[in-house]
């Protein structure tokens, strides 16, 4: 629910001899309602303050409204209707809280609720004005009338609330009341239920599935969906729906996947203020998909198949507790502090979201933050998909549609859940337990330097607070996150470390799930081999996955990042030269580093040495230079369903093989991920120090950022090239590989687009080398798959293996720009070349100082050899453009980049079904819950008069 802010009556305000000024007098009067009087302090000296105990506050004006609270309201508007009439007729839609004015928020964070923040206010000569007590609280309610099928919207002010509680009256309030005119408020999930009941108790209906061959009414699964508004038989002057209907092959299976099989034909629109069937026509008869075995996704035998036998616990462990505190819906962790709040329409809402920056103290950023709506339309002009265009916030709730968390399959480690409440279609209060996740998690490195003249190094390891909650909307989940992530800050600056790091730790008491033999790799049905060379550092070869009775299936023959260029945007000495080709000049591999345990890598690690030789000949060894390790991943699946409430839940597990390594300022850290899914994902992590460049005095340059007296960072770009030569289902010596490209492109209007909402994916086959020479195109979700000619799936697709591109640009500088002669490569993101031994790096063997213009793939290409059924080498360009900010000094946090290889047909389904529950996977209870920390009593008046 969209919570509207409404302010009280003004009125006049008593207290200090010396009067507030006039703004922020009208601010505080403008939300105080008449207290009790305080005129014996305003004998006080006014530079001094107000010397006032507030009174005990139990609710914040941010806090979710609480089920006392609720059932308070609803008592409240019921109570109010003229007649027995409407007061049954009365549906409740949603209640939530009404926020105050955020001047009444500052208020209360001020003097009423720890950690009590007197410099959110403004400062006054006369000192600050302190109102006995905070407004009352209000809740707002979208009420539906079944009888009159209006719509109005309540305010109703809650005072008292806890002798609902102990049996007494309710003490709310009707503030004020509203008829919305020509609106329909959401669809509510007993409306759901009753719907499906009707339309499987209609006549029409029984007989139109008999012909389909269905006796059995429990098989039969209807699913309401809101008509929408296409023309002038959806307007809101009736409540309608337009059912899509499934039906599931056994009854006596709560958790079979009834989805797979739908219903068509068959055209019903139901009335839902009366709950009649007013409209039924069946169509065209289509015969029902048969079932599909593989279709259900329960674990092992339940759903005929064979789960994983060798995921191994990983458990998340945090001895000392969590790094964060709660009270009550506030929240403190790593300097970062805000409220925790929940609506029906919403979910989850973080409020008044602030840094605490050392002597700069309590630093606002947000006051609200939400995602406020969901819309998902469908692509297919035809019946009844054209129609499928669901508002999932503003036609269903995502907040109503909310799950209960489970600890072990939700989220892992020290967790504080938040249970939620709202309103049923009736007026009752539901609650759901364990709604919203509080927890933190390792993320990897935070950032990293290494002195390559000392060896010395100095990382730090990342940690991130998550809140989430995760809902279903009839077929689909949605996970919410927000993630809030360590920061330097003014104390990091001067010396000063932070205590209220407490440990996490990553157990694997069995060991890892992976296996190494040599140099050979296996986990999770892939296999794969690790090298290493001076240039391009990690190499992975021969990667495969063994897919059942399939066997060993090749995806690519060789993985590796080939080559980097670091142009700079600033056209003075010495910073136009710097266009650094950091693995062709200096070698990637030969700057990397020893990892450290507990650093660079937590969990089982298996590392791997690397050996190169030095310049006089000599063999030199870094140790532990390449990481293995396995790592949780958040969530791999989940579907609840709505009629039952029975879940399926699994975590994802992925494999990491990395290194890092140094060239001259910067690190950069290189990732291969490998899932159980079957994606593979490419990751570079950008850290170091800044290369800067010096400044007269009050000299600026429009050409980067100024980070420090006398220090300026030019804007640049970090380009990095991906070489895979793909081997999609291709046995050693076949060539038997394509590339299409996939645009997806709006139809036009006409016969087959009469409702304008048609789109389609269209595929391209890249014929040749010229051809193939293609750019990042988010608007038409470009994308690009690798397939195999002589391979197909179960429904004669050809298999394949997608490249989806992440984040990306192209050069900023002009085209005759000197470093582009050596790095015509950067023109464009995707090349595509057919295999040559030699072709090895897209800059030529020797790019330092090379005179030659467009040596290297642009030169290789103009061959334009076929690429129809061929041995296909990708070349993927991603980069990154860097404007400086103050916060990437003295040392940078890490940036993010890279792209991911996803299978496209390459299964017969998901190959993520057969992963295991998490045997920890259980419903949480309270008692092993984070504990919120106790409230400190409110300030004492000697205190308060100093603040």
């Amino acid at each position: 629910m969209a919570s509207a802010s409404q302010k009280t009556t003004p009125c006049a305000h008593h207290g200090a001899s010396a009067p507030p000024p006039p703004k922020l007098l009208s601010a505080v009067e403008s939300v105080i309602r008449p207290v009790d009087s305080i005129a014996d302090t305003a004998k006080k000296p006014a530079n001094k303050g107000i010397s006032v105990t507030p009174r005990s506050e139990t609710k914040h004006p941010l806090d979710p409204l609480s089920a006392a609270e609720i059932s308070v309201a609803v008592a409240t508007v019921r109570a109010a209707g003229a007649n027995p009439e409407v007061r049954d007729s009365m549906r409740f839609i949603e209640v939530a809280s009404v926020e105050p004015e955020k001047h009444v928020v500052a208020l209360a964070d001020a003097y009423f609720f720890p950690p009590f923040q007197p410099s959110l206010l403004p400062r006054t000569k006369a000192g600050p004005v302190i109102p006995m007590k905070l407004p009352p609280r209000r809740a707002r309610l979208v009420v539906y009338n079944k009888t009159s099928n209006e719509t109005s919207v309540w305010i109703v002010e809650l005072s008292s609330v806890h002798a609902v509680t102990r049996g007494g009256h309710h003490r709310g309030r009707v503030v004020s009341s509203q008829v919305i005119p020509d609106v329909q408020p959401p669809m509510d999930a007993e409306e759901y239920a009753e719907c499906e009941a009707v339309v499987k108790d209609f006549p029409p209906f029984i007989e139109a599935m008999k012909r389909r061959g269905i006796d059995d009414m429990d098989l039969v699964m209807v699913d309401p969906w809101c008509v929408g508004y296409h023309s002038e038989a959806d307007a809101p002057s009736r409540r309608l729906a337009k059912p899509l209907i499934y039906c599931r092959t056994d009854s006596d299976c709560p958790m079979e996947n009834g989805y797979a099989r739908p219903v068509e034909g068959i055209y019903v629109l139901v009335d839902m203020q009366n709950m009649v069937v007013i409209e039924f026509e069946d169509r065209k008869f289509v015969p029902l998909p048969p079932p599909d075995p593989l279709r259900n996704y329960t674990p092992g035998e339940s759903r005929g198949g064979v789960d994983r036998s060798d995921v191994k616990p990983l458990e998340i462990i945090q001895p000392e507790g969590p790094s964060f505190r709660v009270r009550g819906y506030f929240v403190e962790w790593q300097k970062w502090n805000f409220r925790i709040g929940f609506t029906p329409r919403e979910g989850l809402v973080i409020h008044s979201v602030a840094y605490v920056d050392g002597s700069r103290g309590r630093r606002p950023v947000a006051h609200r933050l939400s995602f406020v709506e969901m819309v998902v339309p469908y692509g297919d002009p035809n019946e009844p998909h054209y129609r499928k265009n669901a508002f999932d916030a503003g036609e269903d709730g995502l907040g109503k549609n909310a799950h209960s968390l489970k600890k072990g399959c939700d989220c892992l480690g020290s967790i504080k859940y938040f249970d939620a409440h709202f309103t049923n279609f009736t007026g009752g209060v539901e609650t759901i337990e364990n709604c919203v996740c509080l927890h933190e998690e390792d993320h990897g490195i935070l950032w990293k330097h290494q002195d390559w003249r000392t060896g010395l190094a100095e990382v730090r390891r990342s940690r991130r607070l998550t809140v989430s909650f995760f809902c279903t909307v009839a077929n689909y989940e949605y996970g919410f996150y927000w993630h809030f992530y360590q920061a330097l800050s003014l104390n990091t600056l001067l010396g000063v470390d932070r205590s209220d790091v407490k440990p996490l730790e990553i157990i694997q008491p069995e060991g890892p799930s992976f296996r190494v033999r040599g140099y050979f790799v296996e986990w999770q049905k892939w296999n794969f081999r690790i090298g290493f060379t001076p240039r391009e550092g990690l190499v992975i070869h021969s990667v495969a996955y063994v897919d059942g009775s399939r066997g060993r299936r090749p995806v690519a023959h060789r993985l590796s990042f080939v080559e980097m260029v670091v142009p700079y945007g600033d056209p003075n000495e010495p910073h136009y030269r710097k266009n650094a080709f950091d693995a062709g000049e200096d070698g990637l591999g030969k700057n990397a580093h020893s990892l450290k345990k507990g650093c660079d890598c937590l969990g089982s690690i298996k590392y791997f040495d690397a050996h190169f030789t030095n310049f006089t000949g000599g063999v030199e060894t870094i140790e532990n230079c390449v990481c293995l390790h396995e790592e949780d991943h958040g969530i791999l699946w989940k579907h609840q369903d709505w009629r039952t409430g029975l879940a399926e839940v699994r975590r994802s597990r992925r494999l990491t093989v990395s290194f890092f390594c140094t060239v001259a300022n910067y690190e950069y850290g290189f990732y291969w991920h490998f899932y159980q899914d079957g994606k593979i994902e490419a990751e570079v992590k950008l850290t170091g120090i800044l290369s800067l460049g010096a400044l007269q005095p009050g000299e600026t340059r429009k050409y980067g950022t100024t980070i420090a007296p006398g220090l300026y960072a030019p804007v640049h770009q970090h380009f990095f090239i991906a070489r895979m030569d793909m081997s999609v289902d291709c046995k050693p010596g076949e060539a038997y590989n394509q590339v299409v490209e996939v645009n997806v492109k709006v139809d036009e209007p006409g016969e087959n687009n009469i409702h304008n909402n048609a789109f389609y994916a269209e595929e391209k086959l890249l014929r040749s080398e010229a051809e193939a020479t293609r750019d990042c195109d988010p608007f038409s979700a470009r994308h690009w798959i690798v397939r195999n000619t002589r391979t197909v799936n179960r429904t004669g697709q050809l298999t394949g293996y997608k490249l989806v591109p992440g984040s990306n640009c192209l050069p900023l500088a002009r085209p005759e720009a000197k470093f582009l002669r050596r790095a015509a490569f950067l023109k464009h993101n995707l090349w595509v070349t057919r295999y040559a031994p030699d072709e090895k790096f897209p800059g030529g063997e020797f790019p330092n100082q090379n005179p030659r213009a467009g040596e290297g793939l642009a030169t290789w290409v103009k061959q334009n050899r076929s690429l129809e059924e061929s041995d296909v080498v990708l070349w993927y360009v991603f980069g990154i453009t860097h404007v400086p900010r103050l916060e990437d000094w003295p040392v940078m946090p890490v940036e993010h980049i890279g792209f991911t290889l996803m299978p496209h047909g390459f299964f017969n389904c998901s190959p993520a079904v057969d992963v295991p529950p998490n045997p920890a996977c259980e419903l949480d209870t309270k008692d092993s819950e984070v504990k919120e920390v106790v409230a400190p009593k409110p300030l004492q008046s000697g205190l308060l008069s100093k603040l």
